[in-house]
């Protein structure tokens, strides 16, 4: 399931439905799709979300010189994981466009 969330005043975001979960448990809205955040929930929700991000471990880095005894395959993996941190990005752009243009964001 794909999650799209949608403002008047930056483009739209969609991501997989398990990854919006996580991030919209972070911003504090439990309910289901369709949703909805509006006025000074939007800045309320943000700054949620921005100090989960902040208590996750830091995310995989290439690995280390000292690690190269790991089979090729294992390396490859680390270095394609795409963490929640840099998935949250377009949706905390999203939150802040909408927030300083007063406009409502709607997820879907």
């Amino acid at each position: 399931m794909l999650i799209t969330f949608t403002t008047k005043v930056h483009p739209d975001v969609v991501m997989f439905g398990d990854i919006a979960g996580l991030l919209l448990k972070a911003m504090g809205e439990n309910a289901p799709p369709p949703g909805i955040l509006r006025g000074e929930n939007i800045k309320t929700a943000s700054d949620k979300l921005r100090a989960h991000l902040q208590m996750l471990p830091p995310e995989n880095k290439r690995p280390a010189d000292e690690e190269t005894d790991k089979p090729e395959e294992e390396i490859k993996e680390r270095l394609n994981f795409v963490g929640l941190k840099k998935r949250a990005l377009p949706l905390l752009e999203l939150l802040d466009a909408a927030y300083r243009n007063n406009s409502d964001v709607i997820w879907r």
